[in-house]
């Protein structure tokens, strides 16, 4: 029954990825590409049509879903699938620079926030904007957010200590904490988690990513079937949510400026930016808005959920967990006090975040357009400018320690996916925020 192949929410987006490694022949020859619309929805909905594969992870071999030849062959299908780690970083990081460019639709007439933030937008405006963003995150304002953030987690400290007594929902504690930092540091706004339960700002930011079957609609047609989005024009992040971060941000603005003030949080790194007055780089209200949304959007969910989880697992694992607090403890009392260099020193506290984000990936899939010819000398294959590359979580993509949390073996080694420039200034203050 056609109903029932639509009673999983991811199972669109999951089955539309895997019909992409169907593998047509096995002497190196271009790959059949999947394009029209028809053949899109097809994969999606009939989950029993041929080129739907089922991959088991002990049967991966080949890299990428074309192995090489004698010769150098070219990549021509319209969409690879990246699926080994070496590769995943080579265009993550390595190579970054040919793989920039985003594959989701682009309106800025329709979608304004979205469209304009770094989530979106493609050279040469992205690596305008980076560049911008990055030179503002200077270390004295990176300081100052750090302030403020140790001001959030103290606040935390004393919540836990009046409650030690109670039992406690860990996810409703770290969405206490993580809804003050980025509140405070994003905003400049205090909501007072901790005194109270979480409000509309929580509310919002929870929701500023689409849920439910409307938003998985909405996620596929914007990274899939962009025709969709470009007939009935819906926006990517949700309406209401925006509309209330648009009120707060512009009456936040309205108020610094009448009244000159500073909190040295994103707010003032984004005001600074609209008064330098680039003519590579104009700022308006809507423009400025989708930079604190995007961080918002990164942040809010991700911070919560990469505490609790490592919080969870930290819990079963006593011999992880007491190695993590004496590494803290010893830092702590070399520097006195957490300070930046002392979280830099934090080694194992990052391997073990990093096996948390291995774990439970924050981003299942990235697609990637190449912007010039890439060589990619582990495979000898030369990939074209203009062709389309899709990377699935490493917890699909490669074999090691895809069931257990295990820091030990290879943890400051291991490839994060989701680790990528394109993002790269509000992804190193959260990770600054998270360890704290």
């Amino acid at each position: 029954m056609p109903g029932n192949r639509l009673n999983s929410q991811s199972r669109e987006m999951v089955i539309h990825l895997l019909a992409y490694f169907q593998k047509e022949k096995e002497n190196g020859e271009p790959l059949e590409s999947v394009n029209s619309i028809q053949d899109r929805v097809a994969i999606a909905l009939n989950i029993s049509k041929r080129t739907v594969c089922s991959i088991k992870l002990e049967k991966i071999e080949n890299p990428v879903l074309s192995s090489p030849s004698k010769k150098r062959p070219r990549i021509k299908t319209k969409t690879t699938v990246v699926k080994d780690s070496s590769l995943i970083k080579r265009v993550l990081v390595t190579d970054f620079q040919k793989f920039s460019d985003k594959i989701f639709v682009n309106n800025k007439d329709v979608d304004p926030v979205f469209s304009n933030s770094l989530f979106n937008l493609n050279n040469p405006h992205w690596k305008d904007l980076r560049s911008k963003i990055s030179k503002s995150f200077s270390p004295s304002k990176v300081k100052a957010m750090m302030r403020i953030a140790k001001k959030c987690a103290n606040n935390l400290k004393t919540y836990l200590e009046n409650n030690v007594d109670k039992s406690l929902d860990v996810k409703d504690v770290t969405i206490r904490y993580s809804t003050e930092v980025i509140s405070n540091c994003v905003f400049g706004v205090n909501f007072n988690c901790f005194v109270k339960k979480p409000n509309l700002f929580a509310h919002y930011a929870h929701n500023i990513f689409p849920k439910s079957y409307v938003g998985t609609f909405k996620g596929f047609t914007y990274a899939f079937l962009p025709q969709l989005v470009k007939i009935f024009k819906y926006q990517f992040f949700d309406d209401a949510s925006c509309e209330f971060f648009y009120k707060i941000f512009s009456e936040i603005i309205e108020q610094r400026q009448n009244l000159n003030i500073k909190r040295y949080d994103l707010i003032d790194i984004l005001i600074d930016l609209k008064k330098e007055n680039d003519e590579n780089l104009l700022f308006d209200q809507n423009q400025l808005l989708s930079q604190a949304v995007s961080f918002l959007a990164v942040g809010h969910e991700t911070l919560s959920s990469i505490v609790a989880l490592t919080i969870y697992h930290l819990s079963m694992d006593d011999k992880t967990q007491t190695r993590l607090r004496d590494e803290i403890n010893d830092v702590i009392e070399q520097y006195g006090d957490i300070t930046l260099e002392s979280l830099a020193d934090m080694e194992y506290l990052q391997m073990v975040i990093n096996e948390t984000l291995r774990m439970y990936p924050v981003i299942q899939y990235i697609q990637r357009r190449c912007i010039e010819d890439c060589f990619i000398p582990e495979t000898g294959i030369v990939i074209e400018r203009g062709r389309k590359f899709a990377l699935l979580n490493l917890k699909v993509s490669i074999l090691y320690f895809v069931k257990y949390f295990q820091i030990e073996q290879d943890g400051s080694e291991k490839l994060v996916f989701g680790s990528s420039h394109s993002l790269e200034p509000m992804n190193r203050m959260l990770i600054k925020l998270t360890k704290i």
